[in-house]
């Protein structure tokens, strides 16, 4: 996992996907337009750091999306559902404990994505790909935010009640102040520059 500001190299990054270079300077080129990294000629390439807008903006679109989401999916909740996502939740618990925050943030993201498929809107679901894919970076939030694994876990729990109730409404709300409160705190801890990343320096 790569972290804002931390300066990678081509090389670096060719080793440890074992692959050639070619593939991975175009793919650093594709993720320069996407704003994800920051490349300069002749220099390392830098992870792109957090802009606030940028944040701000980003889950403003998430919280929208993701509750019509959660809203057309409780509408038609199967067992099958429910129990990928009482599974789901079971694990992030576990991982969680064990301060794995890596596996806390791929099951948080097969947890949302059975949500997403739920919903039966492929339409929607290629406009949260595209949303997950630019936020991919935001996932550090579990490891620098003092207690958002545990409000994640317990807001999924109040998610995964309204979605077995059927309950349209709850379900969307609950997924609105899930995905606000995660982006309102990643901002404030932003702004306060009181930011202590994980691993920070160059990879190779």
């Amino acid at each position: 996992l790569l972290f804002p500001g931390q300066r990678v190299t081509l090389a670096g990054l060719a080793t440890d996907l074992g692959m050639s270079p070619m593939p991975i300077r175009d793919a650093l080129k594709r993720l320069s337009g996407e704003g994800l990294v920051v490349l300069t000629p002749h220099t390392d390439t830098v992870i792109a750091p957090f802009d606030l807008v940028d944040v701000e903006q980003i889950f403003v679109l998430r919280a929208n999306l993701e509750s019509l989401a959660a809203r057309l999916a409780a509408k038609s909740v199967t067992p099958d559902l429910l129990g990928e996502l009482w599974t789901l939740h079971a694990s992030m618990k576990e991982q969680m404990d064990g301060e794995d925050y890596e596996g806390f943030a791929q099951n948080n993201r097969r947890f949302h994505e059975a949500i997403f498929e739920a919903a039966s809107n492929p339409y929607l679901h290629r406009m949260l790909g595209e949303v997950w894919a630019i936020s991919h970076r935001f996932r550090a939030g579990y490891r620098i935010i003092p207690g958002r694994a545990a409000a994640a876990y317990h807001e999924h729990h109040r998610i995964v009640l309204a979605l077995s109730e059927n309950n349209e409404g709850a379900a969307e709300a609950e997924m609105k102040r899930h995905i606000s409160s995660a982006g309102t705190e990643l901002v404030e801890l932003v702004r306060s520059g009181d930011v202590s990343w994980p691993t920070i320096g160059t990879a190779r």
